[in-house]
């Protein structure tokens, strides 16, 4: 059996501050800033490979806290197994966890006029939480060693090769999310089916190009310095005509 003691990586604190807004319909409109916080502190250890009988143990784990075991190998699909309430003073079972075979997605980013989209990039994620294509760089801890999350198993993110291609593989079981963005190319997702285990499956992004909006700003009153403009979507709600 694989025996490891837990190599802990450095814990994130995660503090989300409140506003009156969080007191209920209506007390938004005060906009007062409360003594309030909502805080989650993340763990995780560095991973142990398992022996030839597929067996594993991480010893050193902390007491108290409920952890997920998140599970990888190279074509099948990853596997969380948890929440396992660690007690202090005995051993916690896992239990036994069974991969099934991944399977792969081929993208093809085009415009709206059916030329490909070089250098894009595409993240697929399962649809159940699914990461946009900005925020997959938070899900990849250090040193390779995967994010404290564990969303880093369930992720898959490439670049777009000249031709608008990217190839993703050991996708998790599943429909999933596919993201695009880039430069020139307004940010896009799309609903993908799950394939068969171990089979393929190829898919057609259609993204929109971005455009340029030019003016000039002038006073009455004489010359101004460089002033900042910059773009809001307008909605139901907008300030201004």
């Amino acid at each position: 059996m694989s025996s490891s003691p837990a190599l802990l990586l450095r814990p994130v604190t995660v503090t989300v501050p409140a506003t009156s807004a969080n007191l209920g319909p209506g007390f938004d409109c005060l906009g007062l800033a409360l003594g309030l916080r909502n805080e989650l502190v993340l763990h995780a250890t560095a991973p142990v490979l398992t022996d030839d009988a597929g067996k594993f143990r991480i010893a050193g784990l902390a007491p108290g806290v409920a952890w997920r075991l998140v599970v990888e190998a190279d074509g099948r699909s990853s596997a969380t197994v948890g929440p396992i309430d660690v007690a202090g003073g005995r051993d916690e079972p896992a239990g036994l966890v069974r991969l099934v075979a991944a399977w792969a997605l081929d993208v093809r980013v085009v415009d709206a006029t059916g030329a490909p989209v070089p250098g894009a990039r595409v993240v697929a994620s399962p649809a159940t939480q699914p990461v946009d294509a900005v925020g997959v760089a938070g899900a990849v801890g250090p040193d390779g060693a995967g994010g404290l999350s564990g969303a880093d198993a369930f992720v898959r993110a490439a670049t777009t090769d000249t031709d608008g291609w990217v190839h993703l593989r050991d996708l998790a079981e599943g429909d999933h999310q596919v993201a695009a963005e880039g430069k020139g190319i307004v940010a896009t997702t799309a609903l993908v089916p799950e394939a068969a285990p171990g089979s393929s499956r190829s898919f057609r992004l259609d993204v929109a190009r971005t455009v340029a909006c030019e003016g000039r700003v002038e006073a009455v009153d004489g010359r101004l310095p460089p002033v900042r403009v910059r773009a809001v979507v307008r909605d139901g709600a907008s300030f201004g005509t």
